[in-house]
Parts: C-alpha cells; structure tokens; sequence
C-alpha cells in the first residue's frame, strides 16, 4: 500500500484546470499577454527540467557500466574459488616482497 498519494501510479500525468489553461475567470484580450509570459516560464521550466533528467541519465548510465565492470571481476574471483584456484593468481596480485614495487615510508616516532 502506497504511502503517498504522490507514490500512486500514473497521478503525474493527470490533467488539472492549471496544467489545462483554464481560469474562473473569462479571458480578455488584456490577459494575453499575462497566459504568454506564464507559458514562457513553464516552457522553460520543462527545458531546464529535461536537461537536468538528461545529465542524470548520463551520470546513471556511468554507474551502470561501472556496477557490471565490477561485478564482472568480483564473479571472476567467487567462480576461481569455487573451482579451488588461488585468488591472488586469479586477480594478477602477487604478495612476494621481491615482486612489489614502491617505497616504505618511515612515521616519526
């Protein structure tokens, strides 16, 4: 059961006398220009909304590719262990000391 009434589905998309154009009261060729202006702002309110939708289909697209890059190794590693085999062979890692490279850092004492 929805929580919200803005959980249920399809309510977005439901006309209202706003959304249609309607007013109470009748139109004069004066209120022209007041419709135009508040069209104006909606039109760009919808443009600005699109492309922010836009820039998150990219930003959901990335962590998309980057979930199924990972999980694409971590299923490597858990079929290697199921099948007995070292994981650090499995992975390219190497724990000898001869074969690490970098530099032990000394802390003050």
């Amino acid at each position: 059961m929805p929580n919200l009434a803005s959980d249920l589905p399809g309510l977005h998309e439901v006309s209202t006398l706003h959304s249609v154009g309607l007013r109470s009261i009748p139109s004069t060729p004066k209120s022209a220009f007041l419709e135009l202006y508040l069209r104006q702002n909606e039109k760009e309110r919808i443009i600005k909304q699109e492309k922010r939708a836009t820039r998150q289909e990219k930003q959901f697209r990335g962590k998309l590719a980057s979930l199924d890059k990972t999980m694409a190794k971590l299923f490597k590693t858990a079929s290697a262990v199921m099948k007995g085999q070292n994981i650090a062979s499995v992975l390219g890692k190497n724990d000898s000391p001869e074969k690490r490279k970098g530099m032990v850092l000394g802390y003050p004492k």
